[in-house]
């Protein structure tokens, strides 16, 4: 092989291994001997935009895209770049000349969907992401879009119908459940907004709890036990920490001991709003859903505020993150 070639498997072994500011040393010293190595300029520009270096990676796309202009991967790839970068007329005509190429390339009509949805064209989206639901009738991301298009325009019975068949792709599409909590709070038919709002609680802690490990609960939980041992009689103080204990418990998953601690709790305050909304989502991860219906609104019936805030900022979530910021503020 050429110098040139076992420097660009060089990169491409790195690629592959993730380690992208390697692997973008050893295409730019391909590209260096053979100026015109289009497939080191495509792997550069994988690089770059993988390594955020995202003008970088425009350059190295244009670029590969003047040696290869039929390359519709190339012009795919070169619209998510400006899709990240926010340039979003620039994006749609580049998505339009993939699918263009390859009027089978799923993620390119999906994509050019997500670029018209961000100029509020959506109709023209909407039928984007038809195509691509089309070419792809397994992805429940597709019609979770086609929905979020319909909400968008206020046609919420048909927004309502795509956002169960994104469900019924994936019990966990979070963002779908969302959405039916949403179009039942446009009803007002509480009972069924509570439950999708409850699922969509469910679904997005359950991911929360992927990222705390076994040792960081071991230890959490050791520290908060020798503090209840600690505690004297005062009733207040050790409720408070058992409240705390079983918040802990929750957190990192183990949602039988938090409803064992809830519902001992229950037996001494059963006007405490705050343990059932516990042994709520407790029920809820337990799949235990009519359960944690009831428990919700028990807590509503205790305290009113709390059903306030909860429905408030449902219908003013903006993401996951920000709804499990507002549910841990309610405790």
């Amino acid at each position: 092989p050429t110098n040139e070639e076992i420097l660009f498997n060089l990169g491409i072994f790195y690629e592959r291994n993730d380690s992208f500011a390697k692997a973008i040393n050893y295409f730019e010293q391909t590209i260096a001997i053979d100026e015109e190595y289009n497939d080191a300029w495509y792997e550069l520009g994988f690089c770059y935009e993988n390594n955020n270096q995202l003008e970088e990676a425009l350059k190295a796309y244009k670029k590969f895209l003047e040696i290869d202009p039929y390359s519709a991967s190339g012009w795919y790839n070169f619209g998510i770049v400006h899709l990240k970068l926010s340039n979003i007329a620039e994006a749609i005509n580049n998505f339009e000349l993939a699918v263009a190429l390859n009027d089978d390339f799923v993620n390119a009509w999906y994509n050019l969907g997500v670029a018209q949805s961000k100029t509020s064209h959506f109709i023209d989206a909407r039928k984007s992401f038809f195509k691509a639901f089309e070419l792809d009738p397994y992805d429940y991301t597709i019609p979770l879009s086609i929905a979020q298009t319909f909400e968008a325009i206020g046609e919420y019975e048909k927004a309502a119908q795509y956002f169960n068949e994104s469900i019924q792709l994936n019990k966990a599409a979070t963002e779908a459940y969302l959405g039916l909590g949403n179009f039942y709070a446009r009803k007002n038919e509480k009972p069924e907004m509570i439950k999708y709002f409850a699922l969509f609680v469910k679904y997005s802690l359950a991911e929360e709890v992927k990222n705390q490990t076994a040792d960081e609960m071991d230890v959490m939980i050791s520290e908060m036990t020798i503090e209840l041992i600690n505690l004297d009689s005062i009733e207040n103080k050790t409720t408070d920490k058992l409240t705390e204990l079983a918040e802990l418990y929750f957190d990192f998953g183990r949602w039988n001991d938090a409803k064992e601690i809830y519902t001992d709790l229950l037996e001494k305050h059963f006007d405490k709003s705050e343990i059932f909304y516990g042994l709520a989502l407790c029920n809820l991860m337990l799949n235990n859903n009519e359960l944690a219906v009831k428990n919700l609104i028990a807590a509503f019936e205790i305290n009113p505020a709390m059903e306030k805030i909860f429905l408030e900022n449902f219908t003013l979530l903006e993401s996951t993150q920000l709804y499990i910021n507002i549910f841990n503020s309610i405790y």
